[in-house]
């Protein structure tokens, strides 16, 4: 008997979107009163990009925790997105949501754009647009609805 390892780390679209729905369900459950209203507040649109690569986590000089998401629209243009990690959580429980979503997967995304200002090396003082995320995936969908 031949075992297709290759086919044992390939997840069907049923365990992707069971993964999901579990990462939600505890993301949810950990999520603070405070941490909920900010969120909701940031739940001004509707996101739907692809993912060009993995989130990637970053800790800012303030102390918080994001993770990065770098995507395209519709239209092709480019789009980065930050996630902030609640209070409460860790960077594995985050990992775990986004482990439910692969590179080149449409990702719906609630929240707001924001221009971001810093102090490049070299190059002065740089702006960019960058889109501020409230809730991910069907939450997603559910926050819009909510601040309507």
């Amino acid at each position: 008997m031949v075992i297709d390892f290759a086919a044992l780390l390939t997840r069907t679209d049923d365990e992707r979107e069971a993964d999901r729905a579990a990462s939600a369900a505890s993301l949810d459950a950990r999520l603070t009163d405070e941490d909920m209203a900010r969120r909701t507040g940031l739940a001004r649109g509707l996101l739907v990009m692809t993912l060009v690569e993995e989130p990637r986590f970053n800790v800012l000089p303030n102390g918080d925790q994001i993770f990065r998401l770098y995507g395209t629209r519709a239209d092709g243009a480019s789009i980065t997105a930050n996630f902030q990690v609640p209070h409460g959580l860790t960077r594995n429980d985050c990992y775990a949501m986004f482990d439910a979503f692969e590179v080149g997967d449409p990702i719906e995304l609630a929240g707001s754009w924001r221009t971001r200002s810093w102090n490049a090396a070299g190059r002065g003082r740089v702006s960019a647009q960058q889109f501020e995320v409230g809730f991910v995936g069907t939450d997603a969908l559910n926050a819009v609805a909510r601040a309507a």
